[in-house]
């Protein structure tokens, strides 16, 4: 099964989302806990494909299943937009899933910048920061997938022409 996890606002964007989505699953604040453990036991499953949400399963939250994160809402908050992707690369053992894919349907790659690049945290409160200016991005022309400039697609390998840097 692929798992996704899709995080959306306002709660009627994401009832409308979870209705277009076979097998869906919607998941907000006040979802009873009782509904969010039969929930979470029908993802863990396979017999629920994709979880909405709306403020919720950012943080403290893990189900290495997921293989697919939709960002269908603005990260205004670079804390959230990591959170938010760290809900997909974990490695599954009971599925064997290794990669995540992220549909950023909003674009926060463009004002957070790519997930694995060096940040400076803190435990003071401070906002989360990149350790570096940002660096320009690129997109591939055949998988769309966004990356560091490069001349091949690090997700499909085509070989990149003409500069296409955002």
């Amino acid at each position: 099964s692929r798992e996704r996890a899709a995080f959306v606002f306002p709660v009627a964007h994401a009832r409308d989302l979870a209705a277009r989505f076979p097998h869906a699953e919607l998941l907000i604040r006040e979802t009873s806990r009782a509904e969010r453990q039969a929930i979470r036991a029908r993802v863990e499953s396979g017999e629920s494909l994709v979880l909405v949400g709306v403020g919720v399963f950012i943080e403290g939250f893990d189900l290495p299943a997921i293989e697919t994160v939709i960002l269908a809402r603005s990260m205004g908050v670079t804390g959230a937009f990591l959170q938010a992707i760290g809900r997909g690369p974990r490695p599954s053992s009971s599925t064997g899933k290794t990669r995540c894919t992220v549909l950023d349907l909003r674009g926060s790659v463009f004002e957070h910048g790519l997930p694995d690049e060096d940040r400076v945290w803190s435990l003071s409160g401070a906002a989360v920061r990149r350790s570096e200016p940002m660096m320009s991005l690129r997109r591939c022309g055949e998988c769309f997938a966004v990356f560091s400039p490069a001349s091949r697609c690090p997700r499909c390998g085509a070989v990149l022409h003409a500069s296409v840097e955002l």
